[in-house]
């Protein structure tokens, strides 16, 4: 085939791929590779139609094989380094994204994709500067506009943000990322009926990918909520909770997890046939054992960190995996579990400095107390012991009915846990699987856990945190009373970023009623536990 020939083949692929019709664009690449196998361009063309059709894994192996073919290549780096953000491997995708901006600096996309690696970095500075090159290389560029507004509004700085969003939608009428920034600023007002007349006209017919449609979905939920159409709201969640089960299931199907229910189930399985004392106390241990914040998700533990984090003395981390190396070789690994029991102090102490290793790369662990948190912990007490039998456990607790519904109506970084919070029906027993975990973990195991209540700290917050403080060994500081105005200096990952630069308020005390009908069938579930927790029926706790 000649060369005038094959530009335009790979040009109508290219073109049926970016126009959503993947049967032909597939088609047409994989006609190519039977042609030759080795041809960086179809291996492109198939990389973005599995990639726009959810299935990362299958697109990363793409551009992965078109990278090693065709070298510095900036089209295919540039997808590369989007892609593996998306599977966690942050320092290759901010390697590849690098890569493209010396390589191709008027490279737009490279930039804005680069800027959302240092917020994932928590970069702020870096992200700001590499939004700010991507606007220059092309100023009426409609995404990076919108992308920048987006940044601009999560960073608090809401009057730059509704600057660029009107210059994305002038620039890019359609763009979902700027109607999403529009909305999310027109909801920090109060204008909840101007959301809803925006999303649910954009939505009529959505121009974005699942992903952003998922999104513009969630916020339009949370403002019929505050408009009190509850039904409309559920139903708005549960379209968001659709997308994100087709468009994450490949995703989650392949990835292996601490937390996943398949690896919690074996989890509780060794736990309970290994009796009340499956091992040894071991001497001769290294260091100091750690502090964890812990709890089921949307139970406090985002507010808890910021009231934390204000005290001088106080350093909290906020989710990183830093017992990856003793959950891939003990939970992942086959007959991992088995071993745990037959460990020496020598084997402990290599995963206990392992641990501290990871810390040390985010904090200064020689001043002050720094306090590990990652939530769904609260399943992995027991394991965690086996490595920190000493080690010290905030345990953050809401009314189980509320964290289940505030989980379903919440837009997670998706993993295999979060993904158990797109139904209420996968929501309910993951939560009743998480909490039986740690219940057997402190049966069997003498913890030093203090339980801090989401309904206490907003009715109270001072009386709640006091004896919190007292527990971990320092004393009350009154910058605690300011927390939420720190926290808007603070890049904050979950989403209750929000909520937590304002005032504790009480209005998600006891939400879950206004839901109670669609919840009819996981009440038993959840009242057992409530009940277990102190909570009673008809009470806010």
């Amino acid at each position: 085939m000649d060369q005038q020939a094959y530009a335009q083949r790979f040009q109508d692929a290219a073109s049926a791929a970016q126009r959503g019709d993947f049967a032909h664009a597939m088609n047409a690449a994989k006609a190519m590779l039977a042609e030759n196998e080795n041809d960086p361009n179809a291996l492109q063309i198939l990389g973005l139609c599995h990639a726009r059709q959810g299935r990362s894994s299958e697109a990363l192996a793409a551009y992965q094989k078109a990278d090693a073919l065709a070298p510095n290549q900036p089209p295919i780096l540039n997808s590369l380094g989007a892609l593996l953000k998306q599977h966690g491997d942050l320092a290759g995708a901010r390697a590849a994204l690098e890569k493209v901006t010396v390589l191709a600096p008027g490279f737009t996309e490279a930039h804005y994709n680069l800027a959302a690696i240092y917020v994932a970095l928590e970069d702020q500075d870096s992200a700001r500067k590499a939004y700010e090159r991507a606007i220059e290389t092309n100023p009426q560029h409609g995404e990076a506009l919108a992308k920048y507004a987006h940044f601009l509004e999560a960073a608090h700085d809401l009057k730059e943000a509704r600057k660029f969003a009107d210059r994305a939608l002038a620039a890019q009428p359609g763009n979902a990322v700027a109607h999403l920034t529009m909305a999310e600023l027109d909801a920090r007002t109060g204008n909840h009926d101007a959301v809803v007349a925006r999303l649910q006209q954009y939505l009529q017919s959505p121009q974005t990918g699942p992903e952003n449609t998922a999104l513009l979905w969630g916020r339009l939920g949370k403002s019929l909520e505050k408009l009190e159409r509850f039904d409309d709201a559920f139903a708005a969640f549960s379209q968001a909770s659709e997308i994100h089960k087709t468009y994450y299931a490949d995703m989650i199907a392949r990835e292996q997890s601490p937390r996943s229910p398949e690896n919690l189930g074996r989890l509780k399985s060794f736990f309970e046939a290994a009796g009340a004392t499956p091992w040894a106390e071991i001497d001769n241990l290294n260091g100091h054992d750690p502090i964890f914040l812990v709890g089921f998700p949307r139970s406090g533990t985002t507010m808890l960190d910021q009231i934390l984090s204000a005290h001088p003395d106080i350093t909290v981390l906020e989710e990183k995996e830093n017992l990856v190396d003793a959950w891939t070789d003990f939970i992942l690994a086959p007959g991992g579990l088995d071993r745990l029991s037959d460990l020496s102090s020598h084997s402990i102490n290599h995963y206990r400095d392992a641990y501290w290793r990871r810390i040390g790369a985010h904090t200064d662990i020689s001043k002050g107390l720094v306090i590990d948190k990652l939530p769904l912990d609260i399943a992995l007490l027991g394991f965690i012991h086996r490595f920190f039998p000493k080690a010290k456990y905030i345990f953050a607790l809401r009314d189980p009915r509320d964290a289940v519904f505030s989980c379903f109506q919440q837009t997670f970084a998706m993993n295999a846990a979060m993904y158990q919070f797109l139904s209420l029906e996968t929501a309910a027993p993951y939560y009743d699987q998480v909490m039986s975990l740690g219940q057997l973990s402190r049966e069997r195991f003498s913890l030093a856990l203090h339980e801090v209540r989401y309904e206490k700290i907003i009715k109270d917050m001072r009386g709640e945190i006091e004896p919190l403080l007292s527990f971990l060994g320092v004393a009350w500081d009154d910058g605690l009373l300011n927390y939420h105005e720190l926290a808007k200096n603070r890049i904050i990952r979950t989403p209750s970023a929000k909520q937590v630069i304002q005032k504790p308020y009480a209005s998600s005390i006891g939400k879950w009623r206004h839901y109670e009908k669609q919840m009819q069938p996981i009440l038993p579930l959840l009242n057992k536990w409530a009940a277990q927790f102190g909570y009673a029926k008809d009470e806010n706790g």
